[in-house]
């Protein structure tokens, strides 16, 4: 029972608890990070829904578009793309998708308004403008959005101390990504 009273045990019992308990409230934390941000990407008239967004404009430019037999392959690549963004499960694949509907949806109208048959229609120039604004400003959004800040705050918190000391026991697989555009 003496062993109890000694003040060596009462360090060791202590450096212990610090040991255990500190990655474990660490790694807590950096959960608590990163599912703010999961919650501000998923969250109402935020990324995801402008992801949507994004992707019921697509449609709408790929009816525009896909009568020409000019823009059947530019066509074929937003619908592509579209799908891609639709299937995507992950932000990190999401993202991916939403980088590659823009490159489709940049070179499709390029493509259409330099095709002399699309361009003579001058509702069909307003259709595509129309969408491809909405389109536009869904991605604004995205890019404005809060979630990159909460990204930002992770990896902040993330090299900080003490959980610096413990990175090597975070796993990566639940760190958010930043969302780019």
């Amino acid at each position: 029972m003496s062993i109890l009273k000694k003040r060596s045990f009462a360090a060791i019992v202590l450096v212990l608890v610090i040991l255990i308990f500190t990655p474990i409230g660490v790694s807590g934390a950096m959960s608590h990070f990163a599912d703010r941000a999961e919650k501000v990407f998923y969250g109402e008239k935020d990324i995801n829904y402008q992801l949507e967004n994004r992707y019921k404009n697509s449609a709408l430019l790929i009816s525009t578009t896909n009568t020409y037999p000019e823009l059947a392959q530019k066509t074929d690549a937003l619908r592509a793309a579209a799908d891609a963004l639709y299937d995507a499960q992950t932000i990190r694949d999401k993202n991916t998708a939403n980088i590659e509907l823009q490159d489709a949806v940049e070179k499709l109208c390029a493509a259409a308004i330099n095709c002399s048959a699309f361009a003579s229609d001058q509702q069909k120039l307003e259709d595509l403008s129309y969408y491809r604004n909405n389109i536009d400003s869904a991605q604004w959004v995205i890019n404005n959005s809060e979630y990159n800040s909460l990204v930002d705050e992770y990896y902040s918190a993330r090299r900080s101390f003490p959980a610096n000391l413990f990175t090597i026991f975070i796993s990566d697989k639940n760190a958010p990504v930043y969302f780019n555009s």
